[in-house]
């Protein structure tokens, strides 16, 4: 789920198109508001998207602004989320 999520912001941030995003998406990481992702146009919807409507929103809602997401702090929040669950 983490990585899928990662890969929606990191594809939004460089202008991908949403849809083609999901389809890369790993089956097992899936969960069912990732569809509403897509709806996203730019970094600041992806970001209120995220917060409001995925289980990743408490992880995300304390510690980083749409105005903070480029590929670093992408990179380091996915690690971050994926230590936490190891």
């Amino acid at each position: 789920m983490i990585d899928n999520v990662v890969l929606i912001v990191t594809g939004t941030l460089h202008e991908r198109d949403v849809q083609e995003l999901l389809e890369k998406c790993h089956p097992l990481g899936m969960f069912d508001s990732i569809a509403i992702l897509a709806v996203a146009q730019n970094m600041r919807e992806l970001y209120r998207l995220v917060l409001v409507d995925t289980p990743l929103a408490p992880y995300f809602s304390e510690c980083i602004t749409s105005e903070d997401l480029d590929d670093m702090n992408i990179e380091i929040m996915r690690n971050t989320l994926l230590q936490g669950i190891s």
